[in-house]
């Protein structure tokens, strides 16, 4: 687990709190203010961290970035409660108990469980036994308000995933990306920030509604959405070849699909956007006819709001850093 990974890793000789943090700094460089600010904690065991790389005020406007990155082994003593923190948090257990307190509902964390959450909001982790070994990803991006709101929708802040799976691998390239330099990292770090939430997302979804058998009309129009979503697909027409009310087709869309229609439509057109932008050289204008969008400026502010860099961008970065790998194109 992280192998070849080059940690700074501070031995608490004390108990680490907001009064002595600023004195010990076990983060290295500057102290991380969006995350001891207005915080209670205890830190009592010993932490291994990367230090975050400088960004641009362009990627903390349109992209996702790491604060921190640290893996914690921890003792009966520690916890920490705050609030009100300018980041979100994805915590994973190795070994160990802890316990997550979060919105007036406790969630245990066992190896292989982890939860991702808004740090403005309340919250409390602790340990839960003699040892907690786990990893805190804390990181930021505006784009990610309603990504979480949508992850949060489906089944709470908890996930479960072996430690074998796909999480710890995406985790473990981007340890590689902050401790390693290579070109355009700013983008490479950000697109696997979203490839690590989209993961999360999906499988939480996939759990949520595993046994849940979807209806076959749902089926057809699913995969009618998907071979024709370069085409003008209104609520009307998408309810009209359901079968079913706009309201009932919006809810079980949302219920088995983990998104409205509309969304759903977006996604896969900025999916084939993508595709399009890595492997041909066809100009925004033509591409955005071609997914269905319904001028270039529509598209490329669209594909801005949701990928983080205009398709120019984009490509640019396809071009000098090479093809995406499969697990990228998630």
């Amino acid at each position: 687990m992280f192998d070849n990974i080059r940690f700074s890793t501070y031995y608490t000789k004390q108990t680490l709190t907001g009064a002595n943090m600023r004195e010990l700094n076990p983060f290295g460089g500057e102290e991380p203010d969006y995350i001891t600010r207005g915080s209670l904690f205890a830190i009592s065991g010993n932490i291994k961290s990367l230090p975050a790389i400088p960004v641009s005020e362009h990627t903390m406007e349109h992209s996702y970035y790491v604060q921190t990155f640290s893996v914690m082994t921890c003792d009966e003593k520690y916890y920490t409660k705050r609030k009100d923190c300018d980041s979100y948090l994805i915590l994973y257990t190795y070994e160990g108990e802890g316990v997550l307190e979060y919105e007036g509902k406790s969630y245990p964390q066992k190896p292989g469980d982890g939860f991702f959450i808004d740090c403005r909001k309340p919250h409390f982790y602790k340990t839960a036994g003699s040892k907690w070994v786990h990893s805190d990803l804390h990181f930021r991006g505006k784009p990610m308000g309603s990504v979480y709101e949508e992850y949060c929708s489906i089944n709470g802040p908890a996930f479960r995933e072996p430690v074998t799976g796909k999480y710890q691998n995406m985790l473990e390239k981007l340890a590689v990306l902050l401790s390693v330099f290579s070109p355009y990292r700013e983008f490479q770090i950000s697109n696997l920030l979203s490839n690590i939430v989209t993961h999360i997302l999906v499988s939480t979804s996939e759990n949520a509604r595993e046994g849940q058998s979807v209806p076959q009309n749902l089926r057809y129009l699913i995969q009618y959405m998907e071979n024709h979503y370069f085409r003008e697909l209104s609520l009307d027409f998408l309810a009209s070849f359901s079968g079913i009310s706009k309201f009932h087709l919006s809810r079980e869309f949302h219920k088995y699909m983990g998104c409205p229609p509309k969304e759903y439509i977006i996604r896969l057109r900025m999916q084939n956007a993508r595709f399009l932008l890595e492997n041909t050289d066809m100009p925004a204008g033509r591409i955005a006819g071609m997914i269905g969008m319904k001028s270039e400026s529509s598209f490329v502010q669209t594909f801005k709001k949701r990928v983080g860099a205009t398709p120019g961008e984009y490509r640019k970065k396809y071009t000098h850093s090479g093809p995406l790998d499969a697990e990228e194109l998630e």
